[in-house]
């Protein structure tokens, strides 16, 4: 099951106060995706929320991606800045049934920055799916 997941940060703060943050948070992204999602098709972290597209066998395991995500992230912000919840409760998870939903939800996620005027190109965009696959980094192992 493909799975768009949507995180948004309490009255829309910023969820990454610095460029390490951003770089911790795609570290916790790899151990999530190893630990409990099949694939990472796509993800962009945006300053006041990020999106991800990702494969899960079932729905169990997208519950324990994100629980994993958001507890090891905000256990970070404590450590590292004394800062407590920065997600908003609940979050947006949407079950792509097609081939279609799924290309639709990895060109939304990886075109948001351009949207928010973060890059001119999705590529250009540094904390996104889309600059990882074309500088070939670690950070996604399997892409559509």
């Amino acid at each position: 099951m493909n799975i768009l997941i949507t995180l948004r940060a309490v009255r829309q703060e910023t969820i990454f106060p610095y460029a390490q943050d951003y770089l911790k948070f795609l570290e916790i992204l790899i151990d999530a995706k190893k630990a409990h999602a099949s694939s990472l098709f796509a993800f962009s972290l945006m300053p006041d929320y990020c999106q991800m597209v990702i494969e899960c066998v079932h729905e169990k395991q997208s519950v324990e991606f994100m629980s994993c995500l958001t507890k090891n992230y905000e256990d970070h912000l404590f450590v590292s800045y004394a800062r407590q919840t920065v997600w908003k409760r609940g979050c947006g998870k949407t079950i792509l049934r097609n081939s279609k939903e799924l290309l639709d939800a990895v060109k939304k996620v990886e075109f948001a920055p351009v949207l928010a005027g973060l890059a001119d190109f999705s590529a250009q965009y540094p904390y996104g799916s889309a600059y990882h696959r074309g500088c070939r980094t670690h950070v996604l192992e399997k892409v559509i």
